[in-house]
């Protein structure tokens, strides 16, 4: 009697083992899985904020390349003998325009990289 009890303890103690390895396999492998889920929500976030950022950016870009090309404009008409004063003040006026387009977009996309910056946790 004495050597199955001594048999069954052994027997629980091994079981009990193997139950707290398990344990222990499961609680890292729910570690990774969540480390990996945060890390797919944080990419599609960064991914989100990228877009919404290029938006603006790429309006920047493209009127500072229209306002090059009108400044071009500007400056053949300028070396011109006769000039047309009216296409001056055209060229000039949709300068002005664009100006202020890259200003709007280029506050947009600042606004946006201050809205994320407020939604980051502060570091002291």
């Amino acid at each position: 009697m004495a050597a199955q009890n001594e048999t069954l303890e052994t027997q629980v103690s091994q079981r009990t083992g193997e139950l707290q390895r398990s344990l222990t396999d499961l609680r890292a492998t729910q570690a990774q899985l969540i480390q990996k889920e945060k890390m797919a929500s944080l990419g599609e976030l960064t991914a989100g904020i990228a877009h919404e950022i290029q938006n603006p950016l790429n309006f920047v870009n493209n009127f500072a390349e229209v306002s090059t090309e009108l400044l071009d404009e500007l400056a053949e008409e300028q070396a011109r003998p006769a000039r047309d004063a009216g296409l001056e003040a055209e060229l000039v006026g949709n300068l002005r325009q664009n100006l202020g387009k890259i200003t709007a977009h280029g506050k947009r996309a600042a606004g946006i990289v201050r809205d994320v910056g407020a939604l980051a946790p502060k570091h002291r």
